[in-house]
């Protein structure tokens, strides 16, 4: 797919949708607490200048995981904003340029492939590491297997993505796209988090063709809500080229207003695809287990808590 060049003028103050969350709101009890436990340790290793903590306590990034996943106790609270705050923040680092950043990024899944027993990287393979240990205290060793393969799984498709760009310089089919990027977003992991916080293991029923339906649904709405809300963003640092709306505006060859019209339409179909096969797996002998309907409703959670974040935290409504 051909290079093209976009910037936030091609928005021409064009109000991006609103989107509609699938249930209320809520937030972890126990966030106030866990944040400032969790900035007191990691802003204690030195990575961060003083301009660079006080702006990520501003975006308060363990406030999206609390919104994500406010079910469960203090403990699990911890752990999935530990766990996604300093994915996120290494992420950072490395896509701000994928290609130049390989060989971090390669370090990173060796890491992991090594369940962070060794750190290659000296910034933070110890933050992966203690929080690693942290979490084995305390999750079944199913979980933590699960955790594990999908920290591997995410970092292999940023490397796919990586590649990908690099390449072929972009998609020319959304589906593809949604797949790849799906990966990259860790869902796998989202996912998990959602059974964790819920105290929950859904076992082998996960691989039942309604659930596995229900997560493509969930993914695909996931991509378009993301990138739908990270367009400013992403626009205004020219790092776009992972973003569905700018895709669409390549692929259907449309101005870029007409583009995000599109992505809307994906999300609308996802969330009406979400919802009815909900509705399909509680009639059926799959919904008559506590665990299936505990993972639904927690899945449906995490939706509308990525909404509140993204529309809310500095971290994305400022350019």
């Amino acid at each position: 797919m051909e290079k093209q060049a976009f910037t936030l003028a091609d928005l021409d103050g064009a109000q991006l949708p609103a989107l509609r969350p699938p249930c209320p709101v809520r937030k972890n009890p126990f966030h106030e607490s866990v944040r400032e436990e969790f900035h007191h340790w990691l802003f204690s290793h030195g990575l961060f200048t003083p301009e660079q903590a006080r702006r990520l306590k501003e975006y308060d990034l363990p406030l999206g995981a609390s919104l994500m996943w406010p079910a469960g106790d203090r403990r699990s609270c911890w752990a999935v904003a530990a766990v996604t705050v300093i994915v996120s923040l290494r992420d950072d680092e490395i896509d701000s340029s994928y290609q130049a950043n390989l060989p971090a990024l390669e370090d990173w899944l060796a890491e992991a492939q090594n369940e962070f027993h060794t750190a290659l990287d000296s910034r933070w393979g110890p933050i992966f590491s203690h929080v690693w240990r942290r979490l084995a205290e305390h999750l079944s060793a199913s979980h933590m297997q699960r955790l594990s393969d999908a920290m591997i799984d995410y970092l292999q498709g940023c490397l796919g993505m990586a590649g990908r760009l690099a390449v072929e310089r972009g998609f020319d089919d959304v589906q593809d796209y949604i797949r790849l990027r799906t990966r990259c977003l860790g869902m796998r992991m989202a996912w998990l988090f959602v059974e964790i916080s819920r105290g929950v293991d859904i076992g082998d029923v996960r691989d039942h063709d309604l659930l596995q339906d229900l997560v493509r649904a969930d993914s695909e709405r996931h991509v378009a809500a993301q990138d739908i809300l990270t367009l400013r963003k992403e626009l205004a640092h020219g790092n776009y080229e992972e973003n569905l709306v700018v895709i669409t505006a390549k692929m259907e060859k449309c101005p870029l207003v007409d583009a995000v019209g599109s992505v809307h339409r994906i999300y609308q179909q996802a969330c009406a695809r979400y919802t009815g096969l909900a509705a399909e797996i509680a009639n059926s002998e799959l919904g008559k287990h506590a665990e299936v309907r505990e993972f639904i409703s927690g899945v449906d959670e995490m939706a509308a808590g990525v909404l509140a974040y993204y529309n809310s935290s500095p971290r994305y409504t400022s350019s």
